[in-house]
């Protein structure tokens, strides 16, 4: 739910506060999102012990895909 909020505030930001392009503001924001996650999961990597998950970057990218559906279209 996260990942969808992010790719739909950073493409409204982007497309109807900031005037970029549609298909820019989808690019960029589904690339924050998805960079977010992965950063996320690198420092989740670090604790001891490691709570990083691999079902945690796929519900990143479950999340972003209903993004782009709901908000970003």
């Amino acid at each position: 739910m996260v990942s969808a909020g992010m790719v739909g505030v950073g493409f409204h930001l982007l497309h109807d506060r900031w005037h970029c392009a549609a298909d820019e503001s989808r690019i960029l924001a589904v690339s924050m999102t998805a960079l977010a996650g992965v950063i996320k999961e690198l420092t989740d990597g670090r604790k001891t012990p490691s709570t990083r998950s691999y079902k945690d970057l796929l519900a990143d990218g479950l999340g972003i895909l209903v993004g782009v559906f709901l908000f970003a279209q």
